[in-house]
């Protein structure tokens, strides 16, 4: 079913991206996207990775690609890759809140690290004159999600009333 979704997307980024042809990069990547998710509904995963990787450089600004990234590397048998390759994308790209949100996520998953993903949800969700200047519903669907997956529903209320208790009180700009 999936076969010739992906092997049309397939042959369509790689004419977008030869340069004596389409000569699209931009194109290609997003195609890239398309691809590796045809290949993951295929149930191919390490197939899928490269053409997400480089759909990933051009450091999307919502929460699925790294999400699917971690789904991926699950799929293929590397599990423990999943929170160094979120860490490594991040350290490229602070401001990349969703990013941060799934890496958060990702930490909360085991009890182990689950402080030190409730801290990032925390730096996340919390306004700040220098950092966060609005609450970014993005990564409050990924907190969400992530406190009903590990059986902290209470915890979603408590949070989200933290944050937007804060930018209630914020001061207004000028």
């Amino acid at each position: 079913k999936y076969e010739a979704a992906a092997d049309a997307f397939g042959r369509a980024a790689k004419l977008y991206a030869d340069p004596k042809r389409a000569g699209d990069p931009l194109g290609a990547a997003r195609l890239g996207w398309n691809l590796s998710g045809a290949l993951q509904a295929q149930g191919e995963p390490i197939r899928a990775l490269d053409p997400l990787a480089d759909y990933l450089k051009l450091r999307p600004q919502a929460a699925e690609p790294y999400q699917r990234l971690a789904d991926l590397l699950r799929a293929a048998d590397r599990p423990a890759a999943v929170v160094a390759a979120l860490r490594a994308l991040l350290a490229q790209d602070r401001p990349n809140r969703p990013l941060g949100a799934v890496l958060a996520a990702e930490l909360a998953a085991y009890p182990g690290t689950r402080a030190e993903g409730d801290e990032l949800f925390r730096s996340l969700t919390t306004f700040g004159p220098k950092g966060n200047r609005d609450v970014d519903p993005r990564v409050i669907a990924v907190l969400v999600r992530s406190h009903l997956d590990t059986g902290r529903a209470g915890a979603v209320v408590a949070d989200v009333d933290r944050s937007f208790g804060l930018l209630a009180n914020r001061k207004p700009e000028k």
